[in-house]
């Protein structure tokens, strides 16, 4: 039997040869048609692709966009303008300007729109300079209670921690002096300038009143008083005093100046009357040896005579002094009683 090579295709018909059957016809119609249909909705794909490529390049990196308004305060106008062009935004020819607490004075302040705002591409952005801060006229300060003070400057300057200091002039908790800061980065003393720029710093300086005065206090005494306010006893000298008695205070004073908590205050602390060696005025006449003895600060007793003959003349100009009482070379002080000896 003959060998089958393979099914039967669709039957011929009819005389023209490689002519489909009826259902041979059909079967070529559909995937002809199917072959279009795919062409046309790759087509369509591809299509939508490009132009979903297109607008997505067009609202993104392309002029459509959208971006950030870059932050330029601080900066110069022109570097500001170089910033935002460079952003794809556009720079208004006019500048405005406002006041700036922050902002030196001629740099960008802000913009409008403000920073981060997102915007499209091409969009104007005016440039905001800053006036610097808007001039404050300022209160009374110095001499006034800090309460006041600090009430009177809080709402519109940025008020820096106290300093603290003694005041032989300033009572306690009042201002005796405030400082801020210029333009120009230097110290400006707020009670000279009758105005002050908005938020600028201040740094007031309270007195802590005088420095407690410990003259005639013993040692001891005198370094729990300035410990009490935050002071030191320091160096402690002697030396002779006549009426200051020994090892009491006779002056203080505080080192540096200004004089604040921690500061030492030095004292200088009474040995007694000074030490008088007494000097021998035997046979010198009373009068004579008084005013000796008067001179070196002593005080001088004479015996009252009795004797007729002092009855006559000024016996104490005539009359010389055997002894005194204590003798030559006793040490004395100043203030003692030394009592004249003589003869008839």
């Amino acid at each position: 039997a003959p060998v089958r090579r393979g099914a039967p295709g669709p039957r011929r018909t009819g005389s023209q040869p490689g002519a489909l059957s009826p259902a041979g016809q059909r079967l070529a119609d559909k995937s002809a048609k199917r072959r279009r249909r795919g062409w046309i909705v790759l087509t369509i794909v591809v299509v939508l692709a490009v132009l979903a490529g297109v607008v997505g390049w067009a609202f993104g990196p392309g002029p459509w966009g959208n971006v950030r308004i870059p932050e330029v305060a601080g900066k110069s106008v022109s570097q500001a303008r170089q910033l935002l062009e460079a952003q794809g935004l556009r720079t208004a020819a006019a500048t405005a300007s406002r006041f700036d607490a922050v902002v030196t004075r001629g740099q960008v302040s802000t913009t409008k729109p403000a920073a981060a705002r997102e915007v499209r591409k091409g969009t104007s952005v005016q440039i905001v300079v800053s006036d610097g801060p808007r001039m404050i006229t300022l209160p009374a300060i110095v001499g006034q209670p800090v309460s006041t003070v600090t009430a009177a400057l809080d709402d519109d300057f940025q008020l820096q921690d106290d300093r603290y200091e003694f005041s032989a002039d300033a009572p306690k908790d009042t201002v005796i002096a405030a400082t801020g800061v210029g333009t120009d980065g230097q110290t400006v003393d707020l009670a000279q300038v009758p105005e002050y720029g908005e938020r600028g710093p201040v740094t007031l300086t309270v007195s802590l009143g005088p420095v407690p005065d410990v003259r005639g206090k013993t040692v001891a005494d005198a370094s729990t008083t300035l410990e009490s306010v935050g002071l030191t006893l320091g160096e402690q000298t002697q030396r002779y005093d006549d009426s200051v008695p020994k090892g009491q205070v006779i002056s203080a004073e505080a080192e540096g100046s200004p004089v604040v908590q921690g500061s030492a205050v030095n004292v200088v602390v009474s040995r007694g009357p000074t030490p008088i060696t007494l000097p021998n005025v035997a046979g010198k006449t009373i009068d004579e040896a008084t005013a000796t003895l008067e001179n070196l600060g002593l005080e001088v007793s004479v015996p009252e005579c009795t004797n007729l003959l002092c009855r006559i003349g000024d016996w104490k100009s005539v009359l010389p002094v055997s002894s005194t009482d204590p003798v030559q070379g006793t040490t004395v002080h100043r203030g003692d009683t030394i009592t004249l000896r003589y003869d008839l």
